[in-house]
């Protein structure tokens, strides 16, 4: 099977200035998608973060998510003062649907070219944005770039579990060799740790259809990033571009390794049935043109008799 991931190259810190010197850099819109619940001691820092980014062509798109805390009255405070740039939706009655439909309402509201996502705990560094954009331009094959996180919130809920995983994170990501498969690297467990740290190209992003099972939505990222890892390439930016924020509410404190074994092993499963019924199709295909074959071959038999016959 052919590789689809390049080598997890890692810009570093690199000077922002050559890359934006290259030749044909366009200013490609991002749209920035924010589920919203009951974080509204946690979202102003969070939209305040997109606002001091640096890349300036981005729109954000929050999805409120029925909130009971001021989340939606933030919110539609900053909507009404940048309603050039932040936009707001609810589901109908502000229902509480949950994280996959909140996304999947924001993906029906994208106009930009990449999307980005943005954990409404979580912030960006100033130069989040312009970073990944720049990976996409300089390697055009490219369609997932996710960076390195730096720990935020209480420090008792990330020291011991979490700064752990932090350093597992990135010495899986940097360990990725040129032959290496991200997918095959997956299916061992999820190693991004946050979705705020992502960005994609939204044409390969809405191949997807976030169709999770059930029992899975809470691990929706590591069921996205498997179904992607099929698709494009993925590249690995070192800087700390994103601050995950660890608290008693944030999901990542509730989550086990054992719960993402079984997701990796159940989308394990999906991908065998995905190639087995490929390979079925594939067999069925070749048979067919087969019999085409014979066909186009016997007619020219039958022509050829007749065409024989009528001369005689």
């Amino acid at each position: 099977m052919e590789n689809k991931n390049i080598p997890f190259e890692m810009i570093g810190e690199t000077n922002s200035t050559d890359l934006l010197s290259i030749k044909g850099l366009k200013n490609k819109k991002v749209s920035v998608i924010m589920p919203s619940y009951n974080y509204d001691k946690y979202i102003t820092e969070a939209i305040d973060s997109v606002l001091r980014q640096t890349y300036k062509n981005w729109e954000l798109i929050i999805v409120e998510d029925g909130s009971t805390d001021r989340s939606l009255e933030i919110i539609e405070g900053y909507a009404a003062r940048y309603a050039d740039k932040i936009s707001f939706y609810t589901h109908p009655g502000n229902e509480n649907k949950g994280l996959k439909e909140a996304y999947q309402l924001g993906l029906k509201k994208v106009t930009g070219e990449y999307v980005s996502f943005l954990e409404s705990d979580d912030t960006l560094h100033p130069e989040s944005l312009k970073k990944r954009i720049e990976v996409f331009q300089q390697y055009p094959d490219v369609g997932f770039v996710y960076s390195d996180v730096e720990l935020s919130g209480p420090e008792s809920y990330w020291l011991n579990r979490n700064k752990k995983w932090i350093a597992e994170y990135r010495r899986r990501s940097r360990s990725c060799m040129e032959d290496s498969s991200f997918s095959s690297e997956l299916l061992r467990g999820n190693f991004i740790c946050t979705f705020s740290c992502v960005m994609i190209k939204k044409n390969i992003l809405l191949q997807d259809d976030l169709n999770v099972p059930q029992e899975y939505l809470r691990w929706l990222d590591l069921w996205l990033y498997e179904a992607l890892s099929q698709r494009t390439k993925f590249y690995y930016l070192s800087e700390n571009l994103t601050y995950w924020t660890i608290h008693p509410k944030s999901q990542n404190s509730t989550n086990t390794d054992k719960e993402q074994k079984r997701v990796s092993l159940k989308y394990k499963r999906y991908l065998t049935f995905l190639k087995k019924r490929a390979y079925k199709r594939k067999k069925v295909t070749k048979a067919f043109l087969i019999y085409r074959d014979i066909v186009k071959w016997f007619s020219k038999v039958v022509d050829s008799i007749i065409n024989m016959g009528e001369k005689q």
